[in-house]
Order: C-alpha cells, then sequence, then structure tokens
C-alpha cells in the first residue's frame, strides 16, 4: 500500500517536474555553484579585512611614536618604541580536512575545500573559470589557480608586540638620504602606507559587500534547490532499502 502510494506521489512529482524543463535543474546547479561560492568569498576576504584595519591601527600608533620623538630623530639619537604588528602563522590541519593556500599572497583562500588533490584546485569555489584560465576570487593578486595549494595547514592572523629602534624604522620606512630630511621621510612614508592600506580594506569591504548582496538576492529565490535535494534523497533511500527494482529506479532518476 505504501509503495503504491509512493508511486502515485512520484509520478504527480515527475508529472509536474517535467514541465518545469531541464533548464531549471541547470540553473539550480548555477545558483549552488554561486552560493558557495559567495560564501567562499566572504569567508576569505574577512580575515584580510581584519588584518588590514589591524595594520592601520598599527601605522596610526607608528606615526604617533615618530612625531613624538621627532627631536631624537632629527638628533640622530637612537630611541626604542614599542607597537603592536599582526603576523601570521600557520596551524595544522586535522586530517581529512582540506585547504587552498595561495603560494604568492601566503594567505588561505579556501578553509575547508572539497578537493585535496592540487590538480584539481581550478575546481574550488574560490575561483572563478575553468581549468585552463581560472583565477582566485579571494587572494589580493587574483592568481591562477596553479599557484593555490593544499599544503596540510592554514594561514592564521594574530598581534603580537615588537620593540623597533630608530634604525629598525628607517629599513622600515624608507631609509633617508640625510638626517635633516629623514623625520619627513618617514612620516611621508607611514601616511602613504596608510593610505594603500585603506584603499586595499575599502576595496575588499566592496566586494564583500557585493557578495552578499547578491546572496541575499539568491535566499530570495523560492527553494531553488527542492528538486535536486528532492532527488537526491529518493536515490540514498532507495540504495540503502535496495528493494527490488531499486536500481532500475535509481537509473530512471539519475537519467532525470
Amino acid at each position: 500500500m505504501f509503495w503504491d502510494m509512493g508511486h502515485t506521489s512520484l509520478k504527480e512529482f515527475f508529472t509536474a517536474f517535467q514541465q518545469k524543463g531541464a533548464v531549471s535543474l541547470q540553473m539550480t546547479r548555477e545558483v549552488l555553484q554561486e552560493h558557495q561560492q559567495l560564501e567562499t568569498i566572504v569567508n576569505g576576504i574577512q580575515p584580510q579585512i581584519n588584518a588590514g584595519l589591524a595594520k592601520i591601527d598599527e601605522l596610526n600608533k607608528v606615526k604617533k611614536e615618530v612625531e613624538a620623538k621627532k627631536s631624537e630623530i632629527l638628533a640622530n639619537k637612537d630611541f626604542t618604541i614599542k607597537v603592536k604588528v599582526t603576523k601570521q602563522r600557520q596551524i595544522t590541519l586535522p586530517h581529512g580536512k582540506y585547504v587552498t593556500n595561495c603560494a604568492n599572497c601566503h594567505i588561505s583562500c579556501h578553509n575547508d575545500c572539497a578537493y585535496a588533490d592540487d590538480k584539481d584546485k581550478w575546481r574550488c569555489s574560490a575561483m572563478s573559470g575553468n581549468e585552463s584560465n581560472a583565477t582566485c576570487t579571494v587572494c589580493v593578486g587574483h592568481c591562477t589557480w596553479r599557484k593555490h595549494f593544499n599544503n596540510g595547514y592554514t594561514f592564521e592572523f594574530y598581534d603580537d608586540y615588537e620593540t623597533q629602534t630608530l634604525e629598525e624604522l628607517r629599513q622600515n620606512f624608507n631609509k633617508a638620504q640625510s638626517d635633516k630630511n629623514q623625520y619627513e621621510s618617514m612620516v611621508g612614508a607611514i601616511q602613504g602606507e596608510l593610505q594603500k592600506m585603506q584603499d586595499t580594506i575599502l576595496s575588499n569591504i566592496d566586494r564583500a559587500r557585493k557578495s552578499l548582496q547578491r546572496l541575499d538576492e539568491i535566499a530570495l529565490r523560492l527553494n531553488p534547490l527542492t528538486e535536486v535535494d528532492y532527488i537526491d534523497i529518493l536515490i540514498e533511500s532507495e540504495t540503502q532499502q535496495k528493494n527490488p527494482g531499486w536500481q532500475d529506479r535509481v537509473k530512471s532518476f539519475n537519467g532525470v
């Protein structure tokens, strides 16, 4: 009786489903792929935004310290300042978890990738394109997929404190040609780094905003994966129960 009821329901389902046309399934797959890519972009950009904001805070504090030490700098007297800096470390991944790291930008573009083999990284949801031209939508350089690898670890940003000397500040912010203009040179270099970092953050925020906006648009669609999910559930049920004729029914489901 239950099979008859299920058979009748399935007939009604597939009659209605066939009327939708094959394009709807293709669209739902494309929507799923786009949704995964957008989520990967947002999750990948967020640590970059946080690290950028921390860098701006660091540069502002260094600038204040340099301005406060103007007389020592002009007199070429050595001094030390303590600053908070953003650093990176590698976190070992548990067995069975895969990552997509950029070898050029040294960041983790996708922390939970489905593809362990590096030759398949063009399929990662952080990538846009095909095997011949796919590039990363997350890393700063938008590097080719061939520069992305599953290394067994993920990159993590963290805060640390360092003590820097006048000489180290010179090396970090363009050593001046003479003692007379080294103060102006250092302040100008710090300001230039600040502007560059602000531009990068604004660009990343805009990318994240557009991705979130698109995710909201996708969410407004009426359950676009209902048919696909339903078919997958039916196939899984048939495979587990193995009732008479299950192989033919699975074949029919796969042919839809």
